[in-house]
């Protein structure tokens, strides 16, 4: 028995691969981090890892190549990677040059005149600190707003460097150039186009076994609203859309195809909420806890099993009951 894992060196993906390494080969795929997929190598004999950025059709039709050199047939395959980011639909603004060139003109004008009116009425000894300048207020909103438009191109320059394939390893190209970032685009790429992508790759090369079973990795999102999150939620929901409609094709074949649907699990990629926000969605949940990535690969390597042979097209959720209320 083989299995391919994506997403393969963190949070829910590692605690699959751990659960599933214990007595099978697992061939995991990252994206990056060198270090962690060395430990974790190093820790699980039966784990193979490659890096790959499945956002890049040219890098997945690399590590198909490779798979295919191996002449590797897998029982199981399991969609995991994705990427989250938190935003919302519509971008920030931002001014033109023309507006920009007419705002400083705007705001030189205000100052000339304030100027005057400062001169004539010196003798109301009216402190300057006590009336600022309607060119000052302009430009500090200038300001405020051009700061939040940076940290937005400041966090997607740092993702992109972030992204970077580890040496040492089949190389992956980087899904798009920092200056270009989108993120709904890059969000569906990543969530959605990708994984689809490289099923069907595994599918025409022939490197899915005969009665497999594939599982997919969604979010309860695609169910739930919450702010910020409609790419994430598009690309989830249409993941979902895909097992439904590839149950029926790929049925004949004896692969199964089901879903898992977390909701929020302690791992690296929910750390930066704080401790006050799981605790609020853990007294939210009936079961009155925050999940754990093991939770979820339980249920994934059920799935995978043959205690689910007649479980295909199906999508569980794994949120400690918080979506049925």
């Amino acid at each position: 028995m083989t299995t391919l894992v994506t997403g393969a060196t963190r949070g829910i993906g590692r605690a699959i691969v751990e659960r599933l390494a214990a007595h099978e080969r697992v061939i995991g795929v990252y994206r990056h981090s060198a270090e962690a997929a060395r430990a974790l190598s190093q820790a699980l004999p039966r784990l193979e890892l490659f890096a790959c950025d499945l956002a890049s059709s040219e890098a997945t039709d690399q590590l198909l190549t490779t798979l295919r050199a191996q002449q590797v047939r897998f029982t199981g395959v399991v969609l995991n990677a994705g990427i989250a980011e938190h935003g919302g639909f519509v971008r920030p603004r931002q001014a033109s040059s023309q507006e920009h060139a007419s705002s400083q003109e705007h705001a030189s004008s205000q100052e000339h005149a304030s100027s005057q009116e400062h001169a004539s009425s010196q003798e109301h000894a009216v402190p300057r600190d006590a009336r600022p300048l309607a060119a000052e207020r302009f430009a500090m909103g200038q300001a405020s707003s051009q700061e939040h438009a940076s940290s937005q191109e400041r966090a997607a320059a740092g993702q992109a460097a972030t992204e970077q394939p580890a040496a040492g390893h089949p190389s992956a190209s980087t899904a798009e150039p920092s200056a270009a970032h989108d993120p709904l685009l890059y969000q569906l790429r990543s969530n959605l186009e990708a994984p689809l992508y490289l099923l069907r790759g595994l599918l025409e090369a022939e490197l899915v076994a005969n009665h497999a079973s594939v599982v997919v990795v969604s979010s309860n999102l695609t169910r739930h609203a919450v702010f910020g999150k409609v790419a994430y939620a598009a690309a989830k929901a249409g993941l979902e859309a895909a097992v439904r409609q590839l149950c029926v094709e790929l049925g004949p074949r004896g692969v199964r195809i089901n879903a898992v649907a977390p909701g929020i699990i302690r791992t690296d990629m929910t750390a930066g909420q704080g401790a006050r926000a799981l605790e609020a969605y853990a007294r939210e949940t009936p079961l009155g806890r925050v999940g754990e990535a093991s939770d979820v690969a339980q249920v994934v390597e059920l799935f995978l099993g043959p205690a689910a042979a007649y479980v295909t097209g199906q999508v569980l959720d794994v949120d400690g009951g918080w979506g049925a209320r």
